[in-house]
């Protein structure tokens, strides 16, 4: 126990020295020549404590070690992979004046109410919409393209927290942002957006339309079939959509999509 408490200690030390050189010269912008000598020193001391305790790897120390790379491990396949499935779900997109000519021309039929489809690219039609008019042929009156934006700040301002768009064809779009310490509330940010365009609804009756991705790992993603099983095990484990964004549970219609990783 005590090579393992030694190693991982200092490890963290090591970590939090160059986290702070991250942040003094990305968000404090401190320049190089004044913030390079100092980290040095810090480091000099840290990396010698760290020298000393690889002697307790063989007893112990190799627990914190593994356990790191193991964390670390896992981390970096959800980062992968959520950067590999965004890029084949944009892939996959139809943009919005599209689908905005195509409903004009078409006129499929319409039904009372608001539809939210919430969409992680703002810049397209979200799958599950495609999906939905093509297997259903009907759209609600109202349709609300709502997308969370998640901001490199704690907290946004509530004067800044909503954006709203009028598409046409009864279709909107709504941006909501948070900082990274903020839990999302799409209900909320849905009463809030709408409010602005004075479109009067009952947030009872609204439907919430969510995608649920059945990955598959025969993609061309550039990352190995284990980790992209991994990857797809973390995805079926992870915290449900409806739960993260605050949205009822009864108020939610799951669409099944198929994509290769």
């Amino acid at each position: 126990l005590a090579g393992a408490y030694g190693i991982a200690v200092i490890g963290a030390m090591v970590i939090t020295t160059i986290v702070y050189f991250v942040v003094i010269t990305q968000t404090w912008k401190w320049p190089l020549w004044q913030a390079i000598p100092l980290v040095t020193l810090f480091l000099f001391l840290d990396l010698t404590f760290f020298a000393a305790n690889l002697l307790k790897i063989p007893h112990g120390g190799w627990f914190p070690i593994a356990v790191a790379v193991v964390l670390s491990l896992i981390m970096a396949t959800w980062k992968s992979g959520r950067r590999i499935l965004a890029a084949e779900i944009s892939g996959r997109m139809l943009p919005l004046p599209l689908l905005l000519e195509d409903v004009e021309r078409s006129r499929p039929l319409r039904v009372p109410g608001v539809a939210v489809f919430l969409a992680s690219n703002p810049n397209g039609v979200p799958l599950v919409l495609l999906h939905h008019l093509k297997h259903n042929k009907m759209l609600h009156e109202t349709v609300v393209l709502l997308s969370v934006m998640v901001e490199h700040v704690p907290e946004v301002p509530r004067d800044r927290k909503v954006e709203v768009r009028e598409l046409g064809q009864g279709f909107y779009q709504v941006l909501a942002h948070y900082g990274f310490m903020e839990t999302p509330n799409v209900p909320k940010a849905l009463e809030a957006g709408l409010s602005k365009q004075n479109v009067r609804f009952d947030l009872r009756q609204v439907s919430y339309f969510l995608g649920r991705e059945s990955l598959r790992t025969a993609g061309h993603g550039k990352m190995s079939r284990w980790r992209k099983s991994l990857f797809a095990f973390i995805s079926r484990n992870a915290r449900s959509a409806d739960h993260y964004f605050c949205i009822p549970p009864d108020r939610v219609v799951e669409i099944g999509v198929q994509i290769d990783l």
